[in-house]
């Protein structure tokens, strides 16, 4: 019977953490022309109103976006935006089907730059200018992510930093990875003992694991 209940916690234990794991993917929306991300509280412009626009120019306040808060992303805040839409690392070009669900979903929301049409279906990917310095003064680098077809089936990729272009250039295929943080939102905050599963059957905190039940003395 002390078996039986043991199996019964342990159960419950794991399915809560594996609850736990996949919460920590952000739920994001668009309204209007921005998408929301609720991990971060941080809001992203749509591709299509920042395509054909120039970093320098952005950087220098013009199309009026700088004025309505919006700034060229970091590196990091890009990282973290794929990680919380659930697209899995590495983030270095690799393609792969488990990451096109995810991807597809951030460039439906997100819209896409360019297209490339192949032999086995359209391909949709985002190529955007990001605020980290590129490989010499005046380019910065373009992360991108692509989902597309191949004769195995439907694969998604992310590649940050991306190619180094020069931060002049205004292309309808390019756009920016334009970022702000929303008052409205705070990312969510953590109590002092919330590192502790407090199930009274299976206490569990920070350092402890889980033995084999064949360990446990009955």
């Amino acid at each position: 019977m002390k078996k039986s209940i043991w199996i019964l916690c342990l159960a419950i234990a794991i399915t809560g953490i594996l609850s736990f794991e996949n919460s920590a993917i952000a739920v994001l929306n668009v309204s209007g022309n921005v998408a929301q991300d609720s991990n971060t509280g941080f809001e992203w412009l749509v591709m299509s109103q920042t395509v054909n626009k120039s970093p320098d120019r952005i950087m220098a306040g013009d199309y009026g976006l700088k004025g309505a808060g919006w700034a060229l992303a970091t590196i990091s805040q890009i990282n973290t935006l794929f990680l919380n839409a659930g697209i899995k690392e590495p983030f270095n070009g690799t393609s792969s089907p488990w990451n096109y669900d995810a991807i597809n979903h951030l460039i439906a929301l997100l819209e896409y730059t360019y297209e490339v049409n192949s032999e086995f279906g359209d391909n949709f990917g985002i190529q955007a200018f990001c605020a980290a310095t590129g490989t010499s003064p005046g380019r910065l680098y373009t992360p991108n992510i692509l989902v597309g077809s191949t004769p195995t089936g439907n694969v998604g990729g992310a590649n940050i930093s991306g190619a180094s272009v020069p931060s002049s250039v205004a292309s309808p295929t390019i756009g920016n990875w334009l970022v702000r943080a929303n008052p409205a939102i705070s990312p969510p905050a953590f109590g002092s003992n919330s590192a502790t599963l407090t199930n009274n059957y299976v206490p569990l905190k920070v350092g402890d694991k889980l033995i084999k039940l064949m360990d446990i003395p009955f």
